[in-house]
C-alpha cells in the first residue's frame, strides 16, 4: 500500500510540474541563447543575386549561336566558307572567328581565323562579311587549337 501511495504521489507531482512549465513563460532565456551571436548564415555559393544580371541581349549584340554556321561572303556577294566557332579572349571579348573554307559538303574543308574586327556581321541578310578573297583564305596558314587538353 505504501508503494502504490508513493508512486502515486510522484506521479501526480510529475504531471502537476509539468502542465506548470506548460503555462509559466520563463523569465530569462535559456543561457545557450544568450550566448549565441545574432549573426545570419552565410548564403550558400549558389544562391541566384537579387536581381538577374541580364534580361534579354542587348541591343546591336548577336548571339554566338547565331553566328555558327553563318555564311561568310567577300565584297563580291561570293560564299567564301562559314563559321565554325568563335574565340572569345579572357575579357569576355570576341577576338576571332573560325571559317570552314574549301572542300566540298564539308569534305576537305579547312579551318582558318578570321580577326573579329574584319568581320563584318549583316544581320538582315544573316551573312558575315569579309573583304578577303576565297583564294586568299584557302591559302591561310591552318587555325591551329593549342588549348592544353586534359
Amino acid at each position: 500500500m505504501l508503494k502504490t501511495l508513493l508512486l502515486s504521489t510522484a506521479l501526480t507531482a510529475g504531471i502537476a510540474s509539468a502542465s506548470i512549465a506548460q503555462t509559466q513563460a520563463p523569465s530569462t532565456p535559456p543561457a545557450a541563447t544568450q550566448t549565441q551571436p545574432s549573426v545570419a548564415p552565410a548564403a550558400p555559393a549558389t544562391t541566384m543575386p537579387a536581381t538577374p544580371r541580364v534580361t534579354a541581349a542587348a541591343p546591336g549584340t548577336i548571339k554566338g549561336s547565331t553566328l555558327i554556321n553563318m555564311d561568310v561572303r567577300n565584297s563580291a556577294d561570293e560564299k567564301i566558307g562559314d563559321i565554325n566557332d568563335v574565340i572569345v579572349g579572357t575579357d569576355g571579348k570576341v577576338e576571332q572567328v573560325i571559317v570552314s573554307v574549301g572542300g566540298f559538303l564539308g569534305v576537305g574543308a579547312r579551318k582558318v581565323a578570321i580577326a573579329w574586327n574584319d568581320v563584318k556581321v549583316d544581320t538582315t541578310a544573316d551573312v558575315a562579311r569579309v573583304s578577303l578573297t576565297k583564294q586568299q583564305l584557302e591559302q591561310a596558314p591552318p587555325f591551329e587549337d593549342r588549348r592544353v587538353k586534359p
